[in-house]
């Protein structure tokens, strides 16, 4: 076989792996099943792993007071040498140097005392108060986002891809979901999910990671700070191809 029968066997290869990966998605299903965020199915592997942390804090616990004990023992008996012996000569070097240092510095504590306590009382209340107030402003409105839910029902864009189910938020463990139940699209190559507000290319919205089946029940965690207020679509896109396979409009409940 010549150089020009390799080239275009190799050229061949790739165009078929490549026509695979295009087109073997729109043969192909993928069902995932996930439970609601939160739930027990999703918190058990969670559980799991503390366990296994668990066990290991108190083998380490228990090597830990084997050492103390140990050690405790053998310094016992050298400090208690070293303390007799610096016990007379640190008493009697102290007590004329404490009774020399305490006049002066009462003295001087006392009048630096009463300048910085005026001062620092004004300045800490300023700063306490400034705190409080962006505290609770920030608790405030993080409780309000915490409370709100969002709903949509998928929608198609065209001809050529089907797409239906619902999309919703869900809280749990301090985070914001969203969910797809009786979910199902058009398959096809490199699906991502996104938020966009309105009038904003899918490419420049928040990425919400790779859709993780093209049929069944899945959640996508929103990053933290976004507002669904302002990016209130979810959309199923093609990145390939920078094609929109659907989306839903999110609705505050």
């Amino acid at each position: 076989m010549n150089k020009k029968s390799l080239f275009f066997t190799g050229i061949g290869i790739v165009a078929v792996l490549i026509g695979w990966w295009l087109l073997s998605p729109l043969f192909l299903d993928k069902q995932v099943n996930e439970p609601l965020p939160g739930s027990a199915n999703a918190s058990g592997e969670q559980g799991e792993m503390m366990d296994d942390k668990e066990d290991m804090g108190s083998d380490e616990e228990a090597m830990k007071d084997d050492m103390e004990e140990t050690m405790k023992d053998e310094d016992k008996e050298g400090m208690s040498d070293m303390e007799e012996t610096m016990e007379g000569e640190d008493k009697e070097g102290m007590s004329d140097m404490e009774e020399t240092m305490e006049g002066e510095d009462k003295e001087g504590m006392s009048d630096m005392e009463e300048t910085m306590e005026g001062e620092d009382k004004e300045g800490m209340s300023e700063k306490e108060e400034m705190s409080d107030d962006a505290s609770e402003e920030a608790m405030n409105k993080d409780k309000e986002m915490s409370n709100e839910s969002y709903a949509g029902t998928f929608v198609e864009v065209d001809n050529e891809h089907n797409i239906s189910g619902n999309a919703f938020t869900v809280t749990a463990d301090g985070k914001m979901y969203i969910r797809f139940e009786q979910f199902s699209v058009t398959n096809g190559p490199d699906l991502k999910v996104y938020l966009t507000k309105e009038g904003q290319p899918t490419s420049e919205g928040v990425d919400l990671g790779k859709l993780k089946g093209n049929q069944g029940d899945q959640n996508y965690e929103i990053p933290e700070g976004v507002d669904l207020s302002e990016y209130n679509k979810v959309v199923v896109w093609c990145r390939a191809f920078d094609v929109d396979f659907g989306y839903a409009m999110l609705e505050k409940q």
